[in-house]
């Protein structure tokens, strides 16, 4: 059963989804974090916001969880995660990701704008949990699949 704290990755359809998973070498181009059983809460080209998993019923996704051996405070990385709600989404960083090789630059930290994978990212961080490997200047789904620390919910 899904729980909160949970993480889905997701491979949409079209270019924009095609784009981010060879740039990124992964088979997900979209992440985002259950703050129910029914519930996730993501970042968008329409911003962050929570949405019901129905969204997804006919998409190629899995849904993740933590392994045990690794402490998560799914409440307050949930919190975290939904005082973000109503937040834009973080075009740009889109671009430095996928370029990152060129602009060399850093996320400013003062910037309220997310891709899917750093709200997730910083939502697992609050929680206490960095997840391996991932620089928030540069976090992919990619990341989070190649990262170990979960696995898949039965």
């Amino acid at each position: 059963m899904i729980k909160a704290g949970d993480v889905i990755l997701v491979k949409n359809r079209g270019l924009f989804g095609y784009v981010i998973r060879k740039a990124t070498h992964s088979p997900y181009d979209h992440i985002g974090i259950f703050s129910s059983a029914r519930d996730i809460i993501e970042a968008t080209p329409k911003g962050v916001f929570k949405t019901n998993i129905d969204k997804y019923v006919n998409h190629n996704c899995i849904v993740w969880r933590l392994k045990r051996e690794y402490n998560l405070n799914n409440g307050v990385a949930v919190v975290f995660a939904e005082k973000e709600i109503g937040e834009s989404y973080d075009f740009l960083q889109i671009f430095r990701i996928l370029f990152k090789f060129i602009f060399k630059t850093k996320r400013n930290d003062g910037n309220s704008r997310w891709t899917c994978s750093e709200l997730v990212a910083e939502a697992y961080n609050a929680g206490g949990v960095k997840v391996k490997d991932i620089n928030l200047d540069y976090a992919t789904p990619g990341t989070f699949w190649r990262s170990g620390l979960f696995e898949a919910v039965a």
